[in-house]
């Protein structure tokens, strides 16, 4: 049975430049509902490692500020369409309060 997502982190091609050897990594998350033939793919810069002439090697994260910003209007988009709900509950119960005492 297959999992309704799936993280993956892949390599990709090495670049040399002037003697230093630079490895990107990619991360990818794969979003696929059950019975479902389409597949929902988010893929992200994940790190880079540098590994220099003399064979020391860093790793060097990337931090990706689009998903931050993704998130970050998902709840003020949740937070505005849950004040919305609640102004429109509170104007019907109060709707419905002045027809019930007249």
């Amino acid at each position: 049975m297959r999992r309704l997502i799936h993280t993956e982190t892949k390599a990709g091609s090495p670049i040399s430049h002037h003697g230093t050897l630079i490895t990107p990594f990619l991360e990818t998350v794969r979003f696929q509902p059950p019975h479902y033939r389409g597949v929902i793919l988010w893929q992200r810069p994940a790190s880079v490692v540098v590994r220099d002439p003399s064979g020391q090697q860093a790793v060097l994260q990337i931090h990706d500020e689009t998903r931050n910003t993704i998130f970050r209007l998902a709840g003020f988009a949740f937070a505005v369409f849950t004040g919305f709900l609640t102004f429109a509950m509170f104007r019907r119960f109060e709707k419905t309060d002045r027809l019930n005492n007249k």
